[in-house]
């Protein structure tokens, strides 16, 4: 999607009345908030990177952040949107909690499985 995108934003000439082209792209900010998509784009999933692009049109389009600030956001959503690539330490794990009388450890997160284990 942003291979297609990308290459659509090259190829013409920026043009704020083209619907295909976020307008936030055609800032002078776009060259480098395409780069930061880029660099995340093979860890973001197809539903988040519609979200980012989205987000980051809503908050273009309200003209409330500097250009430092509004490349920032790009950063923190496009890493938000990695989490689940991401292998440090600081990841966040459910906890889990021990399963009746048994020694199965399950996470709290559960969805009526319990019944399961009587099978």
């Amino acid at each position: 999607m942003l291979r297609r995108l990308s290459q659509k934003f090259e190829s013409t000439p920026a043009d704020d009345n083209d619907p295909s082209i976020p307008s936030f792209l055609t800032s002078p900010t776009g060259p480098r908030i395409a780069d930061i998509i880029a660099a995340h784009a093979e860890k973001i999933h197809d539903d988040s990177f519609v979200k980012i692009i989205r987000q980051l049109e809503f908050w273009y389009k309200q003209q409330t952040l500097s250009d430092d600030e509004f490349v920032a956001l790009a950063e923190r959503l496009a890493v938000v949107a990695t989490w689940r690539e991401d292998t440090g330490d600081d990841k966040f794990v459910i906890p889990k909690v021990r399963f009746g009388k048994t020694e199965v450890m399950i996470p709290i997160v559960t969805c009526g499985g319990m019944r399961v284990q009587e099978t």
